[in-house]
């Protein structure tokens, strides 16, 4: 068994040479590739957690303006009016109804 040194050599072919840095070059691109794809998926979901955030923030913060509120507020006393006016209404037919009877 001969020993290593500095003045060892190897014999290869220059097919299986080239063929081992291709191969080589190949896995250095696709490991640039996942690490750059990786980081801009990071990025992406970061960019989507600030949107939720801002988005949930939005609607616990939001108030609507004092006018929006005040028409609510008619429209359910309306809404509430309205349902007396029936309910009288009905009241006042079942009246009209026994005394005709």
């Amino acid at each position: 068994m001969s020993e290593l040194s500095e003045k060892s050599q190897i014999k290869l072919d220059i097919k299986a040479l080239i063929g081992m840095i291709v191969g080589v070059v190949s896995i250095a691109g696709i490991w640039f590739s996942l690490t750059a794809e990786t980081t801009r998926l990071r990025l992406d979901v970061t960019r989507m957690e600030e949107t939720v955030e801002s988005n949930h923030n939005w609607i616990i913060e939001f108030e609507p303006p004092e006018s929006v509120q005040e028409t609510v507020i008619k429209l359910r006393k309306m809404e509430i009016e309205n349902a007396l006016l029936h309910y009288r209404i009905e009241q006042l037919e079942k009246e009209l109804g026994k005394n005709l009877k």
